[in-house]
């Protein structure tokens, strides 16, 4: 990469010309994947300040032994079902993204009035952009790290016996991965219980009803070595629909924690003053400086055992709320600066299922000592 440094090239035969600059290609698009699909999936919509979402559940009842003619003597008895609890998700967290520009004295650096719009064209994208990142990388960073905390089961752990050839070892943890998650459902999600849900309540789910998010590297070498025939078709190849790269996968730091450079990332975006009292801005899933403290809750460090989060659709709903954009003219300083405000909900665990799945390679076995070894 070669930076311009504002030095026009010596002509060749005439060195007291200058070659002229051709032209000025403005690179309008930064994000050229869906990096949002994901959030665009578990989106609710929300309007104003303060709105709040409500979830109603209920728990299915006992069924007791009938008492023929006893009964009529509680035919005014009530049986309510008190087992009814809501959750709620409210708009309480804003953000602001701020912007300046000229239509002036910034105009002299551009050849024609063309690439001066493509060049404010390029600054009003990168507002925009500023926002996707952020939904991606906050919203990433917490499917990634949470689980449901207060359910009987919330983590499924594979343990992939030592296989020296590592394509056979691949083969073998998908193997165990489908089995798992076959399991899962076939004995678990799909049969009535309470295990799954943090309300204790007794539910039953179809496979339809969970998005499964993939750790990058599981879900390639389980597709790109073919292992992905592994997987019954009917049944599994629907679980590629959601990747994260793998930095968003680790365990939700409960105290305040330094940045080691290596596995310290930030769960949300933050400043930070470091002891060489610097000012940093870390985003989400990004290395925390390990000049820095992250304070309790802020961080999360990598677990490379997590290979997926099975997640329910309801589990982590992200309520979108209003996102104005106003701009005001400084008639004095001849700029404008834009601000674009939006609102969303806190990121939370939904009482329902959100499971993560580990899966833990064995390592090679330890060769026993040859018998006299080590003696005279």
């Amino acid at each position: 990469m070669v930076l311009f440094n504002g030095t026009l090239n010596t002509n060749a035969i005439t060195s007291a010309l200058y070659n002229a600059i051709i032209s000025i290609d403005v690179y309008a698009k930064n994000i050229r994947s869906n990096i949002n699909e994901l959030v665009n999936a578990n989106r609710v919509d929300g309007t104003l300040y303060g709105d709040t979402k409500l979830y109603t559940f209920g728990d299915t009842k006992f069924v007791r032994d009938w008492a023929n003619d006893a009964e009529g003597a509680t035919l005014l008895s009530t049986a309510r079902n008190k087992r009814i609890k809501q959750t709620k998700i409210t708009i309480d967290t804003f953000k602001i993204i701020e912007d300046t520009k000229d239509a002036y004295l910034s105009k002299q650096a551009w050849m024609g009035e063309g690439s001066f719009s493509q060049f404010h064209g390029l600054l009003d994208t990168l507002v925009k952009e500023t926002k996707d990142i952020y939904e991606y990388r906050t919203y990433g960073a917490f499917v990634g790290t949470h689980k449901a905390e207060n359910a009987t089961i919330n983590t499924l752990t594979v343990t992939v016996p030592y296989v020296e050839d590592l394509t056979k070892r691949n083969l073998l943890a998908a193997e165990m991965i489908s089995n798992t998650i076959s399991n899962l459902f076939d004995n678990g999600l799909k049969d009535p219980g309470n295990d799954y849900n943090e309300l204790g309540y007794e539910m039953a789910f179809t496979k339809d009803d969970f998005e499964f998010i993939w750790k990058a590297t599981v879900k390639n070498y389980i597709n790109k070595l073919g292992i992905v025939g592994a997987f019954n078709k009917e049944q599994l190849n629907y679980d590629f629909q959601y990747t994260l790269p793998d930095k968003f996968f680790g365990a939700v730091n409960s105290s305040a924690t330094v940045g080691d450079g290596s596995t310290v990332r930030a769960l949300e975006y933050l400043t930070l003053t470091g002891s060489d009292s610097k000012t940093y801005e870390v985003k989400a899933g990004d290395l925390v400086p390990s000049v820095c403290t992250a304070p309790a809750g802020k961080s999360y460090t990598v677990d490379g055992s997590i290979a997926l989060t099975i997640m329910h659709k309801d589990a982590v709903p992200y309520m979108s709320g209003f996102n104005v954009d106003t701009e005001f003219f400084n008639p004095k300083g001849l700029y404008t600066n834009k601000y674009s405000i939006f609102g969303r909900n806190t990121l939370v665990v939904n009482a329902l299922p959100m499971i993560q799945v580990k899966v833990v390679f064995e390592d090679a076995p330890e060769e026993p000592e040859t018998p006299g070894e080590g003696n005279n």
